[in-house]
């Protein structure tokens, strides 16, 4: 099961400099490059702390944050995640917020997710449709907390240090909580008799 594309052409700072900049220059497919790099990250973050739809609607937010504020970013391509993981936890706290105050309705999660490659085999695309939500559905089973930073740690893939400082917490503390996150997905994985 993979969570995280380490393959994306925006991982070496040199690229991502390049395509930061065209994009706050206002060219359009540039923010689509920075957009592609990053979403799928996101909503596989958010996700793992939210429904699907939640997920959705937060991410759609968030871009919507970067955009207005994208020409006052500084920083590398680990900077820039960090900055819209930051952006989508804030925007998914408000969203907590929001619905603690007023009355809800159940509704039901769709099961239908976009998929940007249109020159994966098919099968490919829905056996690691299959892995990344069962991956989430175990990570949904964690204590919050471990659950953020493992999503953080794994999907994100933020360092301890950036990780302890979005959070406001120690890097120990976001290491014992990542470990004992891992720990408790291990286990789970053998309870449910999964052997990847």
């Amino acid at each position: 099961m993979t969570l995280v594309d380490r393959s994306s052409s925006l991982s070496e700072d040199s690229t991502f400099l390049d395509v930061l900049s065209r994009a706050k220059g206002g060219d359009e497919a540039a923010f689509a490059e920075l957009w592609r790099a990053n979403n799928p990250g996101l909503l596989r973050f958010l996700a793992g702390l939210s429904s699907e739809d939640d997920a959705r609607d937060v991410a759609s937010t968030v871009w919507l944050e970067v955009v207005r504020k994208l020409s006052a970013f500084e920083g590398d391509a680990i900077g820039f995640r960090a900055w819209i993981f930051t952006i989508a936890r804030s925007r998914l706290i408000d969203l907590r917020r929001a619905r603690r105050r007023r009355i809800t309705t159940v509704t039901s999660d769709s099961d239908h997710r976009d998929q940007a490659d249109d020159a994966s085999d098919p099968s490919e695309i829905i056996d690691d449709h299959a892995a990344t939500q069962e991956a989430i559905a175990l990570i949904s089973k964690l204590p919050a907390k471990q659950a953020e930073v493992v999503l953080l740690r794994v999907v994100a893939d933020l360092d301890v240090d950036t990780v302890a400082a979005m959070l406001g917490k120690s890097t120990g503390v976001v290491r014992v909580l990542s470990h004992r996150g891992l720990k408790r997905l291990a286990e789970l994985l053998q309870e449910s008799g999964v052997t990847r």
